[in-house]
């Protein structure tokens, strides 16, 4: 088993800013020649989310201050991904999507790691 880390930066805006990371995510798993494994992202801050879903349809429940304070104090800065046939196992309308919920922009370090 091994296991190979990367970083990404990104500048979040704070305040309920929604990121879609797939993008940034496929070129780490389309380069890494990996056919199964296990994908995983972490940030070190409480105030941000990871989460697996439609992107229009996240932004719009963002405005439901109920399903935003489950996000916010749900403890969900780690996202666990299986890699299946050199495949993120995503459905086709699914985005890794960041959210951030600091009331301050602020750079923010993503740690990709990657397990085979």
């Amino acid at each position: 088993m091994s296991t190979t880390f990367h970083s990404l930066s990104l500048l979040s805006n704070g305040f309920g800013n929604v990121i879609d990371l797939t993008d940034n995510i496929l070129l780490y798993t389309n380069n890494s020649n990996i056919n199964n494994g296990i994908l995983f992202l972490y940030n070190s801050s409480l105030n941000v989310v990871f989460i697996k879903g439609e992107i229009n349809n996240i932004k719009s429940k963002l405005h439901d201050d109920s399903f935003k304070k489950v996000l916010q104090y749900s403890n969900n800065n780690t996202l666990i991904i299986p890699i299946i046939n050199k495949k993120l196992y995503l459905n086709e309308m699914e985005r890794i999507i960041f959210i951030d919920f600091k009331t301050a922009s602020t750079k923010r370090e993503i740690i990709i790691g990657i397990q085979t």
